[in-house]
């Protein structure tokens, strides 16, 4: 799915964190939006994520097509799917 109106226009500088749960896909705002699985997470795919424009900086760790998904520290321990942090660019 594309990304809402509010998930897309509500980029800033800062990282963002994303969660692929069903309970925050009804529940997008100017903080949270899903993105679209990559090889990492491909095995938790669904129709909750939504699509993003890559970058050049993470186009070279991925196919192009997906924002690169960065675990935090604070999330490395729950490497599953459900939390993630994406870096933003000032396109979105």
């Amino acid at each position: 799915m594309a990304p809402t109106s509010a998930s897309s226009a509500a980029k800033n500088s800062e990282w963002y964190e994303v969660a692929p749960t069903s309970a925050n896909s009804t529940a997008k705002n100017s903080e949270w939006c899903e993105v679209a699985p990559t090889s990492a997470n491909s095995a938790a795919k669904n129709s909750e994520w939504c699509e993003v424009v890559p970058t050049s900086a993470n186009s070279t760790a991925k196919n192009s097509e997906w924002y690169e998904e960065v675990p935090t520290l604070a999330n490395s321990a729950a490497k599953n799917s459900e939390w993630y942090e994406v870096a933003p660019t000032s396109a979105n």
